[in-house]
């Protein structure tokens, strides 16, 4: 079985080339949590799920905390979305800013070992931006912040190896009205050659 490990650009690239392997695809795996008001859990644990009888309304990732045997992933990109299914809500920005606050943290490993962690509000570029009237939901996006190494490459999760996203907060973030969390796991998903 192959380890996680760091790929450069060059790497990257390389793999984009179908040599053997049945396909190369650009592909995000999403996993979705809510964060309800009165919440006291100070962490989440994303991509525990899988679709089933819900579709890919929650999650797109056919096994829990794992990539199907035969496909493994590239993965360029981590970010954030967040919004709540009750509209337009006063005060909202303080609940969206509870959560991606400067104590939240997210630590994403495979096969236990830290490949990429950091602040969760790194997750939405560093912090919330809005238009319109102050302090509601739907006037306010979370813009996007490509994680990326030193060499700007890609984590490779092999295929059938289990890894973890987890996010923290140093105390329980509790919204007026629950907020939905989404991680987006962006990249190149390769399907190879046995599959």
């Amino acid at each position: 079985m192959a380890d996680a490990k760091w790929v450069s650009r060059q790497g990257l690239a390389a793999a984009g080339v179908v040599t053997g392997r049945q396909g190369v695809v650009p592909w995000t795996y999403y996993d979705t949590n809510d964060i309800a008001n009165g919440n006291s859990s100070t962490t989440q644990e994303f991509f525990i799920n899988e679709k089933g009888s819900q579709g890919e309304a929650i999650t797109n990732l056919e096994n829990k905390n794992i990539l199907q045997s035969g496909k493994q992933m590239y993965l360029s990109a981590v970010d954030l979305d967040l919004w709540n299914n009750a509209g337009l809500v006063a005060g909202s920005l303080a609940d969206l800013q509870k959560i991606v606050g400067v104590k939240s943290s997210y630590k994403f490993e495979v096969n236990g070992k830290v490949m990429l962690q950091g602040g969760l509000s790194d997750l939405c570029g560093g912090s919330l931006y809005g238009f319109g009237t102050p302090g509601t939901y739907n006037q306010y996006a979370a813009s996007r912040r490509v994680v990326r190494t030193a060499l700007d490459g890609a984590i490779l999760i092999p295929t059938a190896t289990t890894f973890t996203f987890t996010v923290t907060w140093a105390a329980a973030p509790n919204p007026a009205v629950a907020v939905t969390m989404r991680i987006n796991f962006r990249g190149q998903l390769v399907r190879l050659g046995t599959q």
